[in-house]
Order: structure tokens, then sequence, then C-alpha cells
């Protein structure tokens, strides 16, 4: 094969490889983030900021790349995921293979224990925790929860309680009626 010809079926393997993917096409692996947040898989990537796989997902959903995670501040880091999450991320359902839903990946984590995912979540990227779903608010399900849970299991879920409460979520009932 000449030269010619090999350059110019190796240039765009090449393009892909070395240019970050769009926003748009990062929004269409959102569908993979169940199975990160389940995985608790870390990325391979020795040159990354990021230290899980779910974060590569979320932020490249929102067109933040490990560089603009380093250099963005945590408001812009939080308004870039924040909408990326209230137009996508809010939407999927995540479950155990073989049982139904336990609601959306924050929901998901607080069912798995994934501490960095939740810590994440509502201290750096301040979702909206008083959304209401099939499940309620976030502080619905995890009263749900504790009901049912006992042991480390209970302890766990009292201390994300605490911590949601501390970052300004109530229970559905207690949330303003619309007029």
């Amino acid at each position: 094969m000449n030269r010619f010809l090999r350059a110019s079926i190796l240039a765009p393997i090449l393009l892909l490889t070395v240019l970050p993917m769009p926003a748009a096409a990062q929004i269409s692996r959102i569908d993979a983030l169940c199975l990160y947040v389940s995985s608790r898989s870390k990325t391979k990537d020795p040159h990354t900021a990021f230290e899980y796989n779910y974060q590569v997902i979320v932020y490249g959903a929102a067109g933040i790349s490990s560089e603009g995670y380093e250099i963005l501040t945590d408001e812009e880091l939080s308004h870039k995921v924040q909408d990326v999450w209230d137009r996508y991320i809010i939407h999927q359902r995540c479950g155990p293979m073989g049982v139904p839903s336990t609601g959306d990946p924050l929901k998901f984590a607080i069912h798995t224990s994934f501490d960095d995912f939740i810590r994440e979540a509502i201290s750096l990227w301040k979702i909206d925790l008083n959304r209401i779903d099939e499940h309620g608010t976030y502080l619905d399900f995890l009263e749900e929860r504790i009901a049912r849970a006992s042991g480390s299991m209970r302890s766990n879920l009292e201390r994300y309680r605490r911590s949601f409460i501390e970052m300004g979520a109530v229970r559905s009932q207690d949330l303003p009626k619309p007029e």
C-alpha cells in the first residue's frame, strides 16, 4: 500500500483518538452511567483528572474535559452538571439485574452505598434534592430505606440522611404546595 493511501486511511482514525468527543456524542453515553455507578469502575487513563468512569460520562455529557475539570470553579462545574442532570441523567432508571428500578443514578448510589458518587452529587454538583419522582424526594427515599434497614446499612443510610438534610433536602410532604 502506498504512503498516501495509508495516510488517508489512518488520518481519520488518528483524529478520533486525539480529539475529544463533542458533548452531544457524550450524552449518548449516559445510558452506561448506571453500569458505572454499579461497578464503581475506575478510569485506567493515568492522564485524566477523573478517578471514576462515571465522572468521564457525567462531565463529558456536560462538555467538561479533564483539563476543564481542573480549571473550572466548583460553581461552574455545578452549573454545567446540573443542566445535564436535569435534562438527561434524572431520567435514567437504575437497578440491579432482574430487580425493579431503585430510581435515578443517585438513588441507585444510595442503594449500593457508593459514597464518592453521593458526595460528589450532593456537595459539588448540588443537584436538586427535592425533586419528586415515583419514590418521592431523596429524603423520602432515604427514610423509606432506613425503616427497612438494619445494622451497618442502617447507619450508612442515617449518615446519608444527615448529609442530605445539611444540603437542604426535605420530605415531599414538607415542600410548599403548588398554588
